[in-house]
């Protein structure tokens, strides 16, 4: 008796520690933990004006779980199943959505930027790169795309998220059409991609700016 009273309680410690490990891990992931200043200017944005963003971007559900996703062991739109094949592009949607409200009725692409950031701030994901990709008219993309690829920790997504733990990131990335006869951005497109077996981000290796703000090529400036 003794013997199986002693399997047991190993047991229930092997099911109990990496569940409580978990958990711990995702209340650390949230954003209220963010020791990061938010001091950016958004060259006519204002700090003042990019902080009032912050903070209505922070009044938003999914600034705990499950506004995000309802998933319990992976990023899911469907509680304990696998996400269904629309989850990323429609929690981009999501997202693209309110960061045109942040922006305001006539937005230019300074306060789009503004916006974006803000929202991206407030679910505690980070700026690691930014690059600007050539134009690809074949393919229906006439002007250059401005790419600022932002990482989150996938464990936000899911509070029981083992797998978070070797697939540790949630990348989304925020681009702006790039003008370059006007020197113009506009705001294109977020693309949210959850880390796997067939993508697994590495801020280490992407990491490409020296900032926690962004900005457009000051070259391209208007």
């Amino acid at each position: 008796m003794h013997a199986l009273k002693w399997i047991a309680i190993i047991a229930s410690a092997l099911v109990l520690v990496p569940l409580l490990t978990t958990i711990t891990l995702w209340i650390a992931s949230f954003p209220i933990w963010q020791s990061e200043p938010d001091d950016c200017v958004f060259n006519t944005v204002s700090n003042t004006q990019y902080r009032n963003m912050l903070e209505q971007a922070k009044r938003q559900p999914w600034t705990v779980w499950p506004g995000l996703s309802d998933g319990i062991f992976w990023p899911s739109d469907r509680g304990r199943k696998l996400p269904s094949p629309q989850f990323e592009h429609a929690l981009a949607e999501r997202l693209r959505k309110v960061v045109d409200e942040l922006a305001g009725d006539h937005p230019s692409a300074d306060a789009e930027l503004a916006a974006a950031h803000a929202l991206m701030r407030s679910i505690g994901a980070n700026l690691v790169s930014s690059q600007e990709v050539r134009p690809f008219p074949e393919a229906g993309q006439p002007h250059p795309l401005v790419y600022f690829r932002y990482f989150l920790l996938q464990r936000r997504f899911a509070p029981l998220c083992l797998t978070c733990l070797i697939f540790r990131y949630t990348t989304i990335a925020v681009s702006f059409e790039h003008d370059v006869a006007t020197n113009a951005f506009r705001l294109d497109s977020l693309t949210v991609l959850n880390g796997g077996l067939k993508y697994d981000a590495d801020p280490t290796k992407e990491r490409n700016v020296n900032t926690a703000c962004p900005e457009f090529p000051v070259s391209n400036r208007k």
